[in-house]
């Protein structure tokens, strides 16, 4: 008697903890998604010498075959640090990378923003500095009519960081609009994005008080010329700190889950919010 076992096939997304000498512990250095044809693209960053660190992608068949991998960095530069976050593509299979680069033994690091085609030719390479301190990433993501968005921090002269978003042209590089968000003078951190039925791009993260607490922090940009529609930030009753994902629904409403800690366990809260963010639930 035979007995046949059938298991089951999950698709996987699998994080990797960010290499040591990374510039922020707190970021996840690695990112991935799939282009048209399934094929797996991932970011991150490999060793070249003591003084140069490359941005890395790679691309791979879903069966887990090696199609290419490619490295960046500054080719002028004596010291450089290049750290891929997030990555994107495009119907056509171009791959869209969101990075972080320093150059110099203390400079300061920059969105490194790059495009590659679907066989890893880079088409073009462009460097954001928001006020001549550190900037870094979190996502980078296309809207339902085609614009590229780039959102992350971007600290400034007071050495406070904003959420930093710029919209690019991505058949060219060229920039559109760019877009900082301070809430209260304190430290803002942009963590995910998505966008309304209008296809303008909504930022949710985290945002500081004068009382040392952080509270969840939403804000809605025209898309035209990146002036706030609407902004929202969570009071006393539903703090939200650690924002980790960020979806909408088919009728506009929001909905935020984070890392939450009850003080006894560590647990997922989920909130809800309509479409002018106000808040209507939320659940442990």
């Amino acid at each position: 008697m035979f007995k046949t076992v059938i298991a089951q096939q999950i698709e996987v997304n699998k994080f990797i903890l960010p290499p040591f000498g990374s510039p922020v512990p707190d970021i996840d250095w690695i990112g991935s998604t799939k282009d048209a044809s399934n094929n797996l693209i991932t970011v991150g960053n490999t060793i070249i010498s003591q003084d140069t660190i490359a941005l890395l992608v790679t691309k791979q068949s879903s069966t887990g075959t090696e199609i290419w991998t490619t490295t960046f960095f500054p080719p002028s530069a004596i010291i450089s640090k290049s750290y891929g976050v997030a990555v994107t593509t495009d119907a056509s299979s171009n791959i869209y990378v969101a990075s972080t680069t320093a150059i110099g033994a203390n400079g300061h690091y920059d969105y490194l923003i790059l495009k590659y085609s679907s066989t890893g030719s880079l088409q073009w390479a462009k460097v954001i500095d928001y006020d001549g301190l550190d900037d870094i990433p979190s996502s980078i993501e296309f809207s339902n009519d085609g614009s590229l968005y780039i959102i992350g921090t971007g600290t400034d002269s007071t050495s406070y960081a904003d959420y930093f978003t710029v919209k690019l042209n991505p058949s060219t590089g060229a920039e559109a609009w760019r877009k900082n968000y301070d809430y209260n003078k304190q430290l803002d951190g942009a963590v995910k994005m998505t966008f309304d039925m209008s296809n303008n791009p909504i930022i949710t993260g985290f945002s500081g008080s004068i009382g040392g607490s952080f509270a969840l922090s939403t804000v809605i940009y025209n898309k035209s010329n990146g002036s706030v529609i609407s902004d929202y930030h969570s009071t006393t009753g539903i703090n939200i700190t650690n924002p980790k994902a960020f979806v909408k629904d088919q009728w506009d409403n929001f909905y935020v889950a984070e890392d939450y800690n009850s003080g006894n366990s560590q647990d997922i809260k989920l909130l809800k919010f309509d479409n002018n963010l106000q808040y209507m639930e939320s659940d442990i």
